[in-house]
Parts: C-alpha cells; structure tokens; sequence
C-alpha cells in the first residue's frame, strides 16, 4: 500500500520524501508560539499572548499528518530501520506532542499568567531544533554532505540504459544514506569507487555482484533490506555502481 501511494507520486514527477512538506507547518507553528509568547511577556501585549495560543492549536493540528507522513517515509526510504537519528527524532516528537498538547491546553484558560507559559513554551522551541538538527544528520549526514549522483559517469549514460534507470533508482531509494562522491559515512558509508575496492565498507566481502545483491537482501548491521526490488532493478543498481 505505501509503495503503491510512492510510486504513484513518482509517475506524476514527485520523487521526495513527504514528511518535510507537512513538518515545515507544525515547526513553524511551535516557532510562532515562542516568539508571540515572547513579544507578549517583555511588551505585556495580550493580544499577542492570544496568538500564541492558537498558534499552539494550529501545531497540534498539523503534526498528525507530519507523524504520518514521517512515519510512511520512514518505511519506504528507510525500510523501518532503527538507525540512530531517527530515534532520537522520534524520542523528540513524542516529548514535543506532549508539551505542544499540554502548553495548547493550559493556554485555554486566559487566567494563566503568559510568564507562567513561557517556560514550556521555550521547552517546545528547544525541542524543534533538536528535531531540525537531527533531520538534517538523516539528509546531509554529520558533515553536511550531499550525495550528487549526477556528478558520476551515469551523467554520460543515455537516458533509458541500464545504467541511468539504476542512477535514477539508487536517487530514490539509496540515496539518503549513502553519498556517492566521497567515501564519508552519511547513514552508511559512501560508495564513492566500490568497485575499485576489494571488499564491501562493511561487510568486509569481496565485491562481487552476487555479495551485492545479498547485501541488498540480507544486509549486514542496520541497512534495511529491499526484497521488493527486481532483479532488472538490481541489475541496473549494479550497473550504476560500477561507475561511481
């Protein structure tokens, strides 16, 4: 079903992860609730102490569907593997649905003092940015690298080829966790000249296509694994990977 809902996003052109589209609202909302919760306090304007309020309303809305839609991501880009950041973010987004929830409650009754509220509030701006911190180490990895497979030999394969169709694949499904220009570890370790190497970064197996396909089966540590994928699809991802 979650496949089925990705790749129908894919045959219109979207190819992204959809959890940044819908936590962009919620985190600009607790954001929100901070500094108009601020500006009331240090200039004793009521008015804005309200906004914070629904400010604070509008967050709880808006992270049903950003959990969602983490969560669906997680499963498909990610294969539901536990790796480090993702539970820390999800540590985080429990503890900020709870203060987010318990700061909007307490906000409904106006005869709470906004300096009384600021502690929490300041609590959920925290907490945000360890959540921005954290996705953007799932993104870039822990020294802000990309992974541009554009700028490997499959930028010279014909469109259509084997070798395109795995570059392609490898953008969607690989990409946020292995870097293809560098030999840095993002979420794993990049890839740049795996087929120069003689063993697999991890797995320390010769590097063969057999023992590629059965790292992409049966991986080794927290690499998820992708039984769903075909064998031309595993075949092109080869390919591809022959020329980083």
């Amino acid at each position: 079903m979650i496949d089925g809902f990705y790749n129908a996003l894919q045959g219109i052109g979207y190819t992204h992860p959809i959890h940044p589209f819908w936590v962009h609202v919620p985190i600009g909302m607790v954001a929100a609730v901070f500094l108009f919760g601020l500006g009331a306090w240090l200039l004793k304007k009521p008015v804005l102490a309200q906004t914070a309020r629904h400010c604070s309303m509008m967050a709880i809305i808006f992270t049903v569907p950003a959990v969602l839609a983490g969560l669906m991501d997680w499963q498909y880009f990610y294969g539901g593997a536990w790796l480090v950041p993702i539970i820390v973010k999800m540590v985080l987004a429990g503890l900020l649905i709870a203060a987010i929830g318990t700061a909007a409650l307490r906000g409904l009754s106006k005869s709470i003092e906004i300096k009384r509220l600021m502690p929490l509030y300041f609590f959920c701006f925290l907490l945000v940015l360890g959540l921005g911190f954290f996705g953007s180490e799932l993104v870039f990895g822990k020294r802000g690298s990309t992974s541009p497979v554009k700028n490997t030999g499959a930028a010279f394969a014909p469109k259509g080829s084997l070798t395109q169709d795995g570059a392609d694949l490898f953008a969607k499904r690989c990409a946020f966790c292995h870097l293809t220009a560098s030999r840095k570890t993002k979420i794993g370790p990049g890839l740049r000249g795996l087929y120069r190497r003689k063993t697999l970064p991890v797995s320390h197996r010769p590097v063969t296509e057999d023992n590629i396909r059965r790292q992409l089966t049966a991986p080794v540590k927290n690499m998820p694994s992708f039984p769903e994928l075909s064998n031309q699809e595993v075949r092109s991802l080869i390919a591809y990977m022959k020329t980083i």
